[in-house]
């Protein structure tokens, strides 16, 4: 049978069967039904069902092609997804760390805070003791001052014992 093709290389079987299903049968060896023209009309008719599976194995190794390519971009789009999820993964945790910085800053922020609040007020007793120590300075100034005072009242001036000598500086002389 000379009509029916083998399968060239990367093409499937099936399309060899189609090839030798849809060719026509083998013509007669009659010398005459070669030069008929449903001879002709029978070899043309072959060689268009040769050139469609031709055509249709040219396709299947194209659309085998495209499937690998396609393949190889699917593998690489997990890869991609595989790479986003773990940068997900990544960023939540940083997001967690970053929240748990926050809520420490937050809690050392509030504690420093209660902090300056206790100082000011140590701040201001410190300047209202500091007021009272200065108003009962003044008052034990005075109070002393007013004693001197009531002391030397009592005291004859110039003192009797007290000559023109001692007066002017020259004692003993």
């Amino acid at each position: 049978m000379s009509s029916i093709r083998k399968a060239s290389p990367g093409s499937s079987p099936k399309t060899s069967s189609v090839a030798a299903a849809s060719s026509p049968p083998p013509p007669s060896s009659s010398p005459s039904s070669s030069s008929s023209p449903a001879a002709s009309s029978a070899s043309f008719s072959r060689a268009s069902v040769e050139k469609v599976v031709d055509l249709a194995e040219q396709a299947a190794a194209e659309a085998e092609v495209e499937a690998a390519k396609a393949r190889e971009v699917a593998r690489a789009a997990g890869d991609a997804a595989c790479r986003a999820s773990a940068a997900a993964h990544f960023a939540s945790l940083q997001d967690a760390k970053t929240e748990e910085i926050i809520e420490e800053t937050d809690r050392v922020v509030a504690e420093t805070e209660k902090v300056v609040e206790k100082a000011e007020a140590a701040a201001h007793a410190a300047d209202v003791e500091a007021a009272e120590a200065e108003k009962l300075a003044g008052e034990i100034e005075e109070d002393l001052a007013a004693r001197r005072e009531d002391l030397w009242s009592g005291v004859p001036s110039p003192l009797p014992f007290q000559d023109e000598k001692l007066r002017k500086g020259m004692p003993g002389k």
